[in-house]
């Protein structure tokens, strides 16, 4: 739920995101930003727009000390209407005056005293550099950190107009499990190179998390170098087309027609796209639909239990799927059978990962993605990469670990029927964003990344689809203004 609430403000422009933001520090910070430019008058640059502002842009203003109040005015606009933000901590104060005390003085920033009581942080969080980590305390949704087992990373950066980078080369250690085999964290900014900011300083093997260390010597961890505008010349990319045809439907024409239409702004850069890369065995993967289902429920069964395990403070004595599903079906505040567990109750009828059964279907799993679909198109066709509109691309890279990039494209037209799924959820709407995906071998996340950029570069679609509802406050409104 934390990261919903985090997609909900990035697609609003920057209202502000997450549980914890300062509710009161305002006029503190109106005085901070004021002597600072006071003695610093050639800093007196004219300020951001929230709705834009990249990494470097906010790590000039988290110096300046401009944003806090800002991003709670602009909260405070729009969560009557869209309930993104949970709660605002009337204790933030502190804590942020505290983080500033630390940047200033070079400290290092870990997120220990905001975060469940645990042994030790989770291994991605003590990586983050100041910047990053504290707007990722602060919740500011400028950059934040997804979690993607199968799409929930690149689905939800593709609905709500923002990259979105899912890698394998990240930590998961004491990240609430879903899959061994399949989970990974990483970035969801506005812009590609923020994400190969963040990723840069993400990735690499951590002793906590063994799967790490599959990571190759000689993978380059260079992220940030890799955005080059030129990354696209002379680079093989392959369009699946019976992936395609066999996941479109009246619901998904325009991004589909988008998608087409972009694949000139390849060409265009000096890539060879190459048409009719087809996955051998899609339609057996969609016919076995529930395959992925069955893998992570059996390691979540063996995953949830190893991290309730690492917990100092278990208030209810959860220690197992069983006791996690018994304190959820009877808990009200958990809304259960409205809320239904029935993920859970398969997972619990079936095997778990140490079992013949798994693994069964764990190499079903892996031969979908690697000589039946991904990993053997880009084999077969020596590819630098495939690209699929984003809906339609991380199923195809869960299982194998495949790495995806997605960035912004367009937006459903304004005569695009409203349909909403069994639960209610809206699926497609006028001007709901969606995205164009890069798709590439394990562990070529660099080269990805190179690809997106030189794409995003030349697009920058991102800027001219609108959001529903916006708030119009902005740091011109706050600071040197409103406690004058």
């Amino acid at each position: 739920m934390i990261f919903e609430t985090l997609f909900s403000a990035l697609v609003i422009g920057c209202a502000g995101s997450g549980l914890y933001l300062n509710q009161e520090c305002g006029k503190r910070e109106y005085c901070q930003a004021s002597e600072y430019l006071a003695t610093n008058p050639l800093e007196a640059k004219p300020l951001p727009s929230l709705y834009k502002a990249d990494i470097d842009t906010l790590a000039e203003g988290l110096d300046r000390k401009e944003f806090t109040s800002a991003y709670v005015a602009r909260i405070n606009e729009v969560n009557d209407a869209l309930s993104v933000v949970t709660e605002i901590n009337p204790d933030a104060l502190s804590i942020a005056s505290a983080l500033d005390n630390e940047r200033s003085r070079g400290a290092v920033l870990t997120a220990g005293q905001l975060m469940v009581d645990k042994p030790t942080d989770p291994s991605i969080l003590t990586k983050i550099p100041r910047v990053v980590q504290a707007v990722v305390r602060w919740q500011l949704p400028t950059v934040c950190l997804g979690g993607e087992t199968a799409g929930s990373i690149i689905d939800p950066a593709s609905y709500n107009n923002i990259v979105g980078m899912k890698p394998r080369l990240t930590s998961r250690h004491l990240v609430i499990p879903i899959s061994e085999h399949m989970d990974t964290v990483g970035p969801m900014t506005k812009t590609v190179k923020d994400s190969a900011y963040v990723l840069q300083s993400i990735a690499g093997v951590d002793p906590f998390d063994n799967y790490t260390s599959a990571i190759p010597s000689q993978a380059d961890l260079d992220f940030v170098n890799a955005c080059k505008v030129s990354a696209l010349a002379g680079a093989r990319v392959g369009v699946p087309r019976n992936v395609i045809s066999l996941m479109s439907n009246n619901n998904t024409e325009s991004m589909v027609k988008a998608f087409d239409e972009f694949l000139d702004v390849l060409r265009s850069a000096g890539a060879l796209v190459i048409e009719n890369t087809n996955f051998p065995a899609a339609q057996d993967f969609i016919d076995n639909s529930l395959l992925s289902a069955q893998i992570m429920g059996a390691d979540f069964i063996v995953d949830v239990e190893r991290y309730l395990d690492q917990l100092v403070y278990n208030p209810h004595n959860i220690t197992n799927l069983v006791d996690l599903r018994r304190w959820t079906q009877s808990s009200p505040l958990e809304g259960y059978p409205g809320k239904p567990t029935e993920l859970w109750d398969a997972a619990l009828q079936n095997w778990n990962n140490t079992e013949y059964g798994f693994w069964r279907a764990y190499q079903q799993g892996l031969y979908y993605g690697n000589e039946g679909g991904l990993l053997g198109a880009i084999k077969q066709h020596n590819l630098d990469a495939v690209v699929l509109p984003s809906h339609f691309a991380w199923d195809w890279a869960a299982v194998v670990g495949a790495p995806i990039v997605s960035v912004p494209i367009g937006a459903m037209p304004l005569d695009q029927p409203i349909v909403s799924d069994a639960d209610g959820l809206v699926s497609a709407a006028p001007n709901i964003p969606f995205g164009f995906s890069f798709l590439g071998a394990r562990f070529t996340d660099a080269k990805l990344i190179g690809l997106a950029y030189a794409f995003e570069q030349r697009t920058m679609i991102r800027r001219t689809v609108h959001p529903y509802i916006a708030p119009q406050t902005d740091l011109r409104n706050v600071v040197g203004k409103q406690y004058k």
